[in-house]
C-alpha cells in the first residue's frame, strides 16, 4: 500500500511496506560539486560490510509498474552513454549543441526540492532558492558545462536559445533519461567484503538503494580520482559576456 501526498505530488512509501523490503532507488547522480571544482574522473567504492539478505523489491512507483529484485546494500548504475544511444537524431542534435550553467552552490539551491519516486530528476514545485538566499559565492566559480561530455569533434556557429525555465529543461531531460531507467538497463553489481567497484564518473549515474535498518549495517569506503580539467563537449560553449 502506498499513499499519495497531494501537497508534494508524490507517492509516499509507507513504513510498513518499507520494513517488509519494498524500496526505491535513492537518488541518481554523479560525484560532482558542480561549483568551484570539476567532477572527479573516476570513483572507487570498497565494500567493508553489508547485509546479504533478505531480498528487496525496488519499485519505480511512477505508473510504469516496473520492479527489480536485489540484495540489500548494493549500488545501482545506469549508463549515460547508453542513454545517448537511445536518443533520437533530433534529441542528439539538441543535446550536442546545448550547455548548462549551474546555480551557485547548486545543492543549497535545490535543497528544498523533492526527487521523483524513481530517484531520477526533481519534481517541479518552484522550491529552488533564489541567489540571494544562497551562501556568498564567487561568479568565477559558477560552472558551465556542455550537456554532452565528449572529446570535441565538430564546430558550428549557431545562435543559441537560452532556456531559463527549469521545469521545461527537466521535462525535456526526463523523456530522454527515463528511457534507460528500466530493469534491463540497470546494473546492480554484487559485492562482498573486500570487493572494489570502480567506474568512470562522467559516463555513469549511480544511486544507493534504501533498505530497513534492521537488515544490518552497510559500510563502504569511497574515493574519487580528481580531475585536472573539466568536461568538454562536441560544440564549444559560448563565452559569457
Amino acid at each position: 500500500m502506498k499513499t499519495f501526498n497531494k501537497q508534494e505530488g508524490l507517492l509516499s512509501l509507507l513504513d510498513e511496506d518499507f520494513n517488509k523490503g519494498h524500496t526505491r532507488f535513492h537518488r541518481w547522480h554523479i560525484d560532482a560539486p558542480l561549483y568551484a571544482r570539476d567532477p572527479a574522473w573516476f570513483t572507487t567504492l570498497r565494500c567493508f560490510k553489508r547485509p546479504m539478505e533478505p531480498e528487496l523489491t525496488i519499485h519505480r512507483d511512477d505508473g510504469s509498474g516496473q520492479t527489480m529484485q536485489t540484495e540489500p546494500g548494493l549500488t545501482a548504475f545506469i549508463s549515460n552513454v547508453q542513454a545517448y544511444d537511445l536518443m533520437s537524431e533530433e534529441e542528439r542534435k539538441i543535446a550536442d549543441h546545448s550547455w548548462v550553467e549551474y546555480a551557485p552552490h547548486p545543492y543549497q539551491w535545490m535543497g528544498d526540492c523533492k526527487s521523483k519516486s524513481h530517484g531520477l530528476g526533481l519534481v517541479n514545485r518552484s522550491k529552488e532558492k533564489t541567489t540571494e538566499q544562497l551562501s556568498p559565492y564567487d561568479k568565477k566559480d559558477v560552472k558551465r558545462y556542455p550537456m554532452v561530455w565528449v572529446n570535441p569533434t565538430t564546430r558550428v556557429d549557431e545562435e543559441p536559445r537560452v532556456v531559463e525555465d527549469v521545469a521545461e529543461i527537466r521535462e525535456w531531460l526526463a523523456k530522454i533519461q527515463e528511457q534507460v531507467l528500466k530493469p534491463e538497463y540497470v546494473m546492480l553489481p554484487k559485492v562482498v567484503e573486500g570487493d572494489i567497484v570502480m567506474w568512470t564518473n562522467y559516463q555513469m549515474f549511480h544511486t544507493a538503494v534504501d533498505y530497513p535498518s534492521h537488515y544490518g549495517a552497510r559500510t563502504m569506503h569511497q574515493a574519487n580520482i580528481g580531475a585536472s580539467s573539466g568536461p568538454i563537449g562536441p560544440v564549444p560553449i559560448p563565452v559569457s559576456s
